[in-house]
């Protein structure tokens, strides 16, 4: 019997997720789909002149939609049908404010990993986007302009001068400013200035024995020991971070980006030498954008997969210069990203490591000598005035398991005060 129950269990999960992937699918395609029909082109037209049997698709769409509804009303219920209408209804709110939150929030170590592209991404937003858009503009000129005016010619040349700005900025990377690592780093070290100056300026000067003393000391000790908190977890999650060697995702990353960028520029710069002349290649009747990638990514990795060849000297020459590029991105980028700058970032994030240890340790001795209290000491303290405060923090300081038994010691530690206190107030006989 407990099979069985475990079984259905199982099959209703395995349903479970198959109908949120589908969910989820559905959700981003009619999304797209959206997208393009507003700010691209109109997809059913598109697909209509190419697949006319999909006509009936869009003369009886409103027929079909409404089956649709029926079959999942029908199916799984109300609740179900509103809440997966509702899902996709509102999916770009749902991705932006609760998938991708959660997403970054599970994978903290990718994100760490990633910061420096990031910040780097952030910092020149304005300019990259600016580039962006012009590149676009250029690619659609390269593919779609009159060949009766020089739009093509100044395109393609914009699109190489686009690829040699990459790869100088790739190579410049290796010796350009300061990591995000170190800008933290810095600003770790004006953190402890500015507590340190706070923790003089918060120190209670009342009576001991009073409230207002009291209530003081308990939020300038807690603020001090939340700090102190906060740099602990922190050196653990990055010293986790550079033990995973999740730093190696970005450095590929770059790597795949770069390699990205060549075969693109490369597969425009060939197909606007076809449009300006078809004898510039053979084997080559009517030819395409992504014909002209593949034969860009086929002279990259000097592979013969390809049917395309170059006949022009021209042609030829510009596919000299995608060779010698591969060289340069197969040796001296691949040394560059994979060894210079891979061992900057390892360098930057362990210093910022240690100036994190340091400024914890500093903290630490200075709330002991300052409040001439040992660390223990201070953790009951703070436990007995915020007990659900100091639950998290000392999840977050010393792991769950270490966390429930430094509690139960509290508890019983307070339970003995209290026993002893009641043997203190009860008369003698």
């Amino acid at each position: 019997m407990n099979e069985e129950i475990k079984s259905e269990s199982r099959v209703s999960k395995s349903l479970f997720t198959v109908l949120k992937a589908l969910r989820e699918i559905v959700s981003i395609f009619t999304w797209l789909c959206v997208f393009s029909e507003v700010f691209i082109f109109d997809i059913g037209v598109a697909l209509v002149s190419k697949y006319p049997s999909v006509q009936f698709l869009f003369d009886y769409n409103v027929l079909l939609l409404l089956a649709s509804v029926a079959v999942t009303w029908l199916a799984f219920g109300y609740k179900i049908l509103l809440k997966t209408f509702g899902y996709v209804a509102f999916y770009p709110f749902i991705l932006s404010l609760w998938l991708i939150p959660r997403f970054l929030f599970k994978n903290w170590a990718v994100v760490i990993a990633f910061s420096p592209a990031i910040y780097q991404s952030l910092k020149t937003f304005k300019r990259n986007f600016i580039v962006f858009v012009v590149i676009i503009i250029c690619v659609f000129l390269v593919c779609l302009a009159p060949l009766d005016y020089y739009l093509v010619h100044i395109s393609m040349v914009a699109v190489a001068v686009y690829l040699v700005s990459h790869f100088i900025s790739r190579l410049r990377s290796a010796y350009s400013s300061p990591s995000i690592f170190n800008i933290l780093k810095d600003a770790v070290r004006k953190i402890w200035e500015y507590q340190k100056d706070s923790v003089i300026k918060e120190k209670p000067s009342e009576d001991t024995d009073s409230e207002e003393y009291k209530r003081k000391f308990g939020e300038s000790l807690l603020h001090t020991y939340m700090l102190s908190t906060c740099m602990h977890f922190s050196i653990v999650k990055l010293q986790e971070v550079m033990d995973s060697r999740k730093m190696d995702l970005y450095f590929f990353s770059s790597l795949i980006w770069t390699f990205f960028v060549s075969v693109i520029s490369f597969g425009v710069f060939y197909y606007g030498l076809f449009r300006l002349d078809k004898t510039n290649f053979v084997n080559v009747d009517d030819a395409s954008l992504i014909d002209f990638i593949g034969f860009s990514f086929n002279t990259l990795m000097t592979s013969s997969i390809s049917t395309i060849v170059a006949a022009s000297g021209l042609a030829r020459a510009v596919t000299f210069v995608q060779l010698f590029t591969s060289v340069l991105l197969i040796i001296l980028l691949v040394f560059i990203i994979l060894t210079s700058i891979r061992e900057r970032y390892k360098e930057d994030l362990n210093n910022l490591i240690s100036e994190l240890r340091e400024s914890s340790d500093k903290s630490k001795a200075y709330i002991e000598l300052n409040y001439e209290l040992t660390a223990e000491a201070i953790e009951h303290l703070l436990f007995k005035q915020n007990e659900a405060v100091m639950k998290l923090l000392l999840g977050a300081r010393y792991g769950k398991v270490d966390a429930e038994k430094i509690i139960e010691q509290f508890k019983t530690l307070e339970k003995q005060i209290e026993a002893e206190d009641k043997i203190k107030v009860q008369p003698l006989e």
